[in-house]
């Protein structure tokens, strides 16, 4: 069971005559994980993100916008940026996060200029767009990312969905779980059959090597689990 690595991302949006979009950011093929990925921009929390003001979120938010400007150069303020959503990767991966997102708006004409080192790629998509390229497997997305862009694709306008946002009482941590059969590895949400019995699997001391066999074997794996 890997240790959690505290990341944030930055979901931002802007409205255009096709609806809402969201910028898409494509990983460096070399990346240790999820190389050549569709990811938004985002990375790790480090030392000096942490300013020690007292708020459970500020060091996510401090590394939001740093990330943001160092992967796409797009400056924003801390006013600028909504927490609303917070995944953590299943508990048998060796490589595991405790991820923030956070959402902004960006003016229409805002483009991204990538740093060319961790992101070599980034457009403007509607996340219908982008829930199709990742269906055909013309785009990998991880499956944190696929059920953030299917919220998003909820709203037609930026203004919709910062009513939305607003409305939430508050941000509860998802933890997804991996139900690992003879050929198959699914991913499941709280809530989906079969979530609290594969709470049993995490404790497999065998179960990566489980999941290394059912790859290996063309079995029906989630993209990012070939990656770990």
């Amino acid at each position: 069971m890997g240790s959690l690595r505290e990341a944030s991302t930055v979901c931002l949006v802007r409205d255009t005559e096709q609806g809402l979009e969201v910028l898409m950011a494509r990983r460096t093929l070399s990346a240790r994980f999820m190389g050549g990925a569709w990811v938004f921009p985002g990375g790790a929390v480090d030392g000096e993100d942490d300013r020690g003001r007292g708020a459970a979120h500020d060091r996510w938010l401090v590394a939001a916008l740093r990330e943001l400007v160092e992967e796409t150069g797009i400056r924003l303020d801390e006013q600028d940026l909504t927490y609303f959503a917070n995944w953590i990767t299943p508990a048998p991966l060796p490589i595991r996060f405790d991820t923030r997102f956070f959402a902004a708006v960006a003016a229409g004409d805002t483009d991204p200029v990538v740093d060319g080192d961790e992101l070599i790629d980034a457009r403007w998509m509607t996340p219908a767009d982008v829930l199709t390229e990742a269906h055909s497997g013309a785009m990998l997305v991880a499956f944190p990312t696929r059920k953030i862009l299917e919220y998003l694709g909820r709203f037609r306008t930026t203004d919709r969905l910062l009513i939305d946002l607003g409305a939430q009482p508050s941000v509860n941590p998802i933890q997804p779980r991996l139900a690992v059969g003879a050929r198959t590895i699914e991913i499941l949400m709280p809530g989906e059959p079969g979530f609290a019995e594969a709470a049993a699997g995490e404790h497999d001391p065998d179960l990566m090597v489980k999941m290394m066999q059912i790859a290996e074997a063309g079995g029906d794996v989630p993209p990012e689990l070939r990656s770990t």
